[in-house]
């Protein structure tokens, strides 16, 4: 959502965090533009998303590098992982994925999530937080956690 008009007083101090300054559409939005409007500065607001780290070099390189990740994991599953990890990515909260069968395993230390890739392939993921949210019942707080680490890759 854009807004196209400066944000002042209270409503700035609420939006603050999710403002983002972009260039004005008057004057583009390339690369090469570096005029930026003074007299009307348009706002993008973003929403908080999932921050994804990684237990190891070669995860994270895995997940970063595709002909890395097509020569582990197969063209097909490494196509399929790829658009996994950008709905990791879009999501506020682990809570707020709907593809791939998420499966919990609170009994784990740390309690753990399987995200299923594709046929026989899945990702292990858990909470990454210094303090992790947890309920009244002592299991962790999904909907609270935006912040995971991938622990490893199955097939």
């Amino acid at each position: 959502m854009v807004l196209g008009f400066p944000v002042s007083g209270p409503m700035s101090q609420l939006l603050r965090p999710f403002l983002r300054p972009r260039r004005c559409s008057e004057h583009g939005f390339g690369f090469s533009s570096t005029r930026i409007c003074r007299k009307r500065l348009a706002f993008q607001v973003v929403s908080p998303t999932l921050e994804l780290s990684f237990a190891n070099r070669f995860l994270r390189q895995l997940c970063e590098n595709e002909i890395t990740a097509k020569r582990q994991l197969g063209d097909e599953a490494s196509q399929i992982f790829r658009r996994r990890l950008a709905d990791l990515r879009a999501v506020a909260s682990v809570t707020d994925i709907v593809i791939g069968k998420l499966q919990f395993n609170e009994d784990s230390k740390p309690a753990e999530i399987s995200m299923e890739i594709c046929d026989g392939c899945r990702v292990i993921f858990c909470p990454n937080h210094n303090a992790t949210p947890e309920l009244a019942t002592g299991n962790v707080d999904w909907k609270k956690v935006t912040r995971i680490k991938i622990m490893r890759i199955e097939k």
